[in-house]
Parts: C-alpha cells; sequence; structure tokens
C-alpha cells in the first residue's frame, strides 16, 4: 500500500479530497455560531450569498473545463510555451463580459428576488447594498475558476487545494470574525467578497508561475470560437446535470407536499454530499487522461478510466451501503422516529442510484476530456424531457417513493449511456474488471435496501451482517487488483 500512496494520480485525488473536506468542517462549526450572533434571516441571506458564488461558476461557458483541457494537451505534446498568453487573454474577455454583466444584475435585479417575500423591511434595506456587494464579486468568481482550470491542467493539485482550502474557510471563517464589530448585511457580504478578490489575486500568480513565458516566442493567435464551442456543450452538461439531479425535490414539494419534501430533502441531501469523493477522483484524472490525446494513446486512456472505476467503485461503496442498509436507525437518532418512518425507505432507493452516479462520474470525465463534451451535453438533453415525465408520474402515483426510484432510474441509465459511449468512442482492448465492480457492488447495495425495507428484527441485522461480510471480501478484492493496475 505505500507504493501505492506515493503514486501522484492517488496524491492528487486525496489532495482533493483534502480541498473539499477542509470547507465543510469549517461550515459545520462556524454556521451555528453565525446563527446565534446574527440571526435565522441574515444566515439565511449568506446561505444565498455561498450558493449564488458556487453557481457563477457556470458563468464561464464552460471555458474553465476547457483550459484545463487544452492546456493538459500542451503540455503532453512539448508546447507549453505561449498558454500562458491565450489563458490570460481568456481571463480578460471573460472578465470584461461577466463585469457587463454582473453591472446589469446589480441594477435590474430587484432586491425583493433575493431578500423573499418574507424578509422582514429592515433585512431588505441592508440587503441592497449586500447585493450589490455580492454581484460586484461575479467576475472575480468566474476568472478564478479559469485560472484554477489552467493550475489542474498542469496538474499543481497541490497548489489548487491549498487556494480552495483558505479561501473555502474563508467564506465561513470572515462573516465570523466581523460579527463582534457589527451584525449588518453589508459588512458580512464584504468579507466574503474580500476573499474572492484576495482569491483572484492568488490564482493569477500561481498560474503566471504554473505556465513558462519565453518572450522570444511570438503568442499563438488565440481563436476563441474552438473554446466557445467546447464549452458551450460543457456549459449544458454543467446546467442540465445538476438541473436532474436536484430537480425531484420541486416535484415533490410541487406535486406532494412541503412536509413530504422535507422528508425527501434530508436523505437526498445526504446522498449528494458523498458525491464530492468521486468527484475528487474525476478532477485527478481528467488532465492525465487530456494529455493522452495520440491515437495510440487510447489504451492508456481506458487503462486509467478503468483503474479510476474501480477506485470511484471503492470509495462510494461503504457510503451507499450505510445509506441503504442502517439508515433507518440513524435518522431515528439524528432526526427522531417520525422523520425516520418516512425517510428511510427513500435513503434505501437512492442508495443504489447514488452508486451508479458515483461511478458515472469516471466515463463523464473520460469522454470530456478526450475532447467530445458534445456527446455527454447531448445525453444529458435526450435524458431531460424522459426523466421529466417519468419523474412527474411517479410522484404523481407514488409520493416520494416514486421521486426516489425516478431518481435512482436517471442516475442508473446516466451510468450506463455513459459507460456505453465511452466504449463506442473508444473501442480499445481495456481492463472490465471497473464494470465488473459496479455490476456487483449494485447488487449488493440493491439486496441490502430491499432487506432494510422489508424485514425486521433478527433477519434484518443477519441480513445486514451478511452484506458487510460480502462487502468486505469485495473491498479486499478490488484493492488488490487497483494495487495491481496502479503499480503495472
Amino acid at each position: 500500500m505505500r507504493a501505492l500512496l506515493r503514486r501522484p494520480a492517488l496524491r492528487n485525488f486525496l489532495l482533493n479530497l483534502g480541498g473539499n473536506t477542509v470547507p465543510m468542517a469549517a461550515a459545520i462549526i462556524a454556521l451555528p455560531l453565525i446563527t446565534r450572533e446574527a440571526g435565522a434571516e441574515r444566515l439565511g441571506f449568506l446561505g444565498l450569498t455561498w450558493a449564488l458564488i458556487g453557481y457563477f461558476g457556470l458563468l464561464d461557458l464552460g471555458l474553465a473545463r476547457v483550459v484545463t483541457r487544452q492546456v493538459a494537451i500542451a503540455e503532453g505534446q512539448g508546447r507549453l510555451l505561449g498558454q500562458r498568453q491565450i489563458v490570460m487573454g481568456l481571463c480578460r474577455r471573460l472578465f470584461l463580459l461577466v463585469s457587463l454583466l454582473a453591472i446589469l444584475l446589480a441594477v435590474l435585479v430587484p432586491t425583493e428576488w433575493v431578500a423573499g417575500r418574507g424578509a422582514t423591511p429592515d433585512l431588505v434595506v441592508e440587503a441592497r447594498p449586500a447585493l450589490i456587494v455580492l454581484w460586484l464579486t461575479l467576475p472575480a468568481t468566474v476568472v478564478t475558476g479559469l485560472l484554477r482550470g489552467a493550475l489542474e491542467g498542469r496538474q499543481h493539485f497541490g497548489t489548487v487545494n491549498v487556494l480552495r482550502i483558505i479561501f473555502g474557510v474563508w467564506s465561513f471563517a470572515a462573516p465570523l470574525a466581523v460579527l463582534p464589530f457589527s451584525h449588518s448585511l453589508p459588512s458580512l457580504t464584504l468579507a466574503v467578497a474580500i476573499g474572492r478578490i484576495v482569491s483572484l489575486f492568488a490564482h493569477y500568480m500561481a498560474a503566471r508561475n504554473a505556465l513558462p513565458l519565453d518572450q522570444a516566442i511570438p503568442p499563438p493567435p488565440l481563436a476563441i470560437w474552438p473554446y466557445i464551442r467546447e464549452g458551450g456543450w460543457l456549459t449544458i452538461s454543467n446546467v442540465v446535470g445538476p438541473l436532474m439531479v436536484t430537480f425531484d425535490r420541486f416535484a415533490v414539494a410541487s406535486l406532494v407536499s412541503l412536509s413530504a419534501a422535507a422528508f425527501y430533502f434530508v436523505p437526498q441531501e445526504i446522498a449528494l454530499r458523498m458525491l464530492f469523493i468521486p468527484g475528487a477522483l474525476a478532477a485527478t484524472i481528467f488532465p492525465m487522461i487530456a494529455r493522452l490525446t495520440d491515437t495510440d494513446q487510447g489504451a492508456a486512456q481506458a487503462r486509467i478510466s478503468h483503474g479510476a472505476l474501480l477506485a470511484a467503485v471503492i470509495v462510494s461503496l461503504p457510503s451507499c451501503l450505510v445509506l441503504a442498509g442502517i439508515a433507518h436507525p440513524l435518522l431515528r437518532i439524528w432526526m427522531g422516529p417520525e422523520f425516520a418512518a418516512h425517510s428511510a425507505p427513500v435513503a434505501a432507493i437512492l442508495a443504489v442510484g447514488l452508486l451508479a452516479n458515483c461511478a458515472a462520474q469516471v466515463p463523464f470525465s473520460w469522454i470530456q476530456a478526450a475532447g467530445r463534451a458534445d456527446v455527454t451535453g447531448r445525453l444529458h438533453l435526450a435524458e431531460l424531457p424522459a426523466y421529466g415525465l417519468i419523474l412527474a408520474f411517479l410522484t404523481w402515483r407514488f409520493g416520494i417513493i416514486g421521486a426516489a426510484w425516478a431518481w435512482t432510474l436517471r442516475a442508473s441509465t446516466d451510468c450506463a449511456l455513459l459507460l456505453y459511449a465511452s466504449r463506442r468512442l473508444f473501442p480499445v482492448p481495456d481492463e472490465e474488471i471497473g464494470t465488473r465492480a459496479l455490476a456487483r457492488g449494485a447488487l449488493l447495495v440493491a439486496a441490502l435496501a430491499g432487506c432494510a425495507s422489508w424485514l425486521d428484527g433478527e433477519a434484518y441485522w443477519l441480513a445486514l451482517l451478511f452484506a458487510v461480510a460480502i462487502g468486505s471480501l469485495f473491498f479486499a478484492s478490488w484493492t488488490r487488483s487497483l494495487r495491481a493496475l496502479v503499480q503495472g
């Protein structure tokens, strides 16, 4: 295992994992303190601020992922000189474009749309300048994503995740530091906004150091259209994919009830939080695959991808088994018996779809890293109307259980289509161990979910112990196989 831990890919995965985990821990500590000192309304507005900052990434037109791919390709082909001029040129153009959009938003968007109808008049007064501050951070947030893409293309994940940890923690710690002096929304939002500006400067300096520059070599011409075309398909996936992941909450609220939406929201939110683990893995393999652009490198791409698929199943299976098997006792302790009775069956069904969704991160990244973002975009566009109809029918007919089945069917279908597309696009001899592991893991999670839903008492605990034993055997076998793939 020591040899495995020395491998750069695993090191980068662990760095990405840490970069996502530490800010989550900071949020767990900061949120109750902010609520107690500033009040629930101000925390609610800050929550919208953090959410909007996250969604601002969609406004980069997919260019961050394109930059990651292009920088990785340039490094793999030995033509890295000149990439700094290209990246900085894109940053300047994107900064100007998003600045115009930010000004329009600051002028046109009413404060009440963000503060909500139930906001008190005093909060609306506070929210207006705070909202202007938020809009003005939009260019910095979007361009920072582009610079981060360049760093990921060079596989400088140490730098990327140090900055992610620093400014991820800043988003929660800065408002907390301001509270002894002011509880006003403009002050709290400004504390977050300063972090966005400093983050832009830090990423700019890191990208300058990561991308070499030779003044004797004239910069290559900056052809915007290829970047926009590829980025457009990436944007479609970035918008439609998350929409399909979370749209079921709105369907439950509108077709069943708000109380049912609460019973559905909690287990699904737990499931979605687990996606950051395979997400860290996908971010690791993306530049690795992008570098292998020559036609004779297909076997190497397949080897990386199938090893990553196996790793995704290994790291995701334990949490899926927990969600399928012991959601009811955990929810009973955390949320109470009534909540557990409604939410535990939903959690068991979602667990199967969660494993598929975790595994789908790998072929999704493989296809996009190989320059075929149009495939993932078209797949998501085709899935959206079918999923909408199935979700509406099952939710109307079976309530939150139907919504959970619709989500799981969509996630499983999406994973199967992405795996099929990756094989059709890259028909090379490859390792099938990742696909076999996914199939066996899905059967185990589905069997445990069924036992948790239909058995009780001694039979339930025996089934749980049996599933743990089988899962342990799978884990040991797959870990040996992954070690052989990494070391081979």
